[in-house]
């Protein structure tokens, strides 16, 4: 693992990632009770790691964090965030600038794992602090500090939901029987509005 404070750590749920990430099978370990998880931090490196001996099952080569090389602080803003895209669509990570990084599993041609970053959403220029799937189907996604509501298929910002008069810290999202989606926030405010 990256080693420090500003790694983040997700767990992968057993069934699913190394099939929907299309990890070659000859570096699954078989183990039943082993949890994959996925680490990415301050390089801005995304790594998938078997918790059975702590075996790396991939590693980025390099990092696709736009950074400059002249300054070492900066080189050190990598991925602060990362979540995993519903219905083995692949990875979304958030960047110290935050940036959002969409990246695809392929195969490459020597049948090794990649990522491959297929897009990139430019000029959110406030703090990224919590995000969510919303919808059925997860075809949103909600970012809070104030809250936005972007399309994932045509990635552009639908909605801006207003209501507090601070810092958003928290959201969550749930859909009712009656299909409705809620978004719940919480804010420096000291309010919890929900908006639908």
């Amino acid at each position: 693992m990256e080693g420090t404070a500003s790694s983040r750590t997700i767990i992968l749920n057993r069934p699913s990632v190394l099939n929907a990430l299309n990890i070659p099978l000859s570096k699954k370990t078989g183990d039943k009770s082993a949890i994959q998880f996925l680490t990415v931090g301050e390089h801005g490196i995304v790594r998938i790691w078997n918790s059975h001996g702590a075996v790396c099952l991939f590693q980025q080569a390099s990092s696709d964090v736009t950074v400059s090389k002249d300054d070492e602080e900066e080189a050190k803003r990598g991925f602060t965030s990362a979540v995993m895209l519903p219905s083995g669509q692949g990875l979304l990570c958030i960047t110290a600038d935050q940036e959002f990084l969409f990246y695809s599993p392929i195969e490459s041609q020597e049948g090794r794992f990649q990522l491959n970053l297929n897009k990139r959403l430019v000029g959110y220029n406030e703090e990224i602090v919590d995000m969510r799937f919303v919808g059925v189907e997860g075809q949103f996604l909600a970012v809070a500090t104030s809250v936005r509501v972007y399309d994932l298929g045509s990635m552009s910002c639908s909605y801006v939901l207003a209501g507090h008069t601070d810092i958003v810290l928290c959201l969550d999202t749930c859909t009712t029987s009656s299909r409705r989606t809620l978004i719940v926030t919480g804010s420096k405010d000291n309010t919890v509005p929900t908006v639908c």
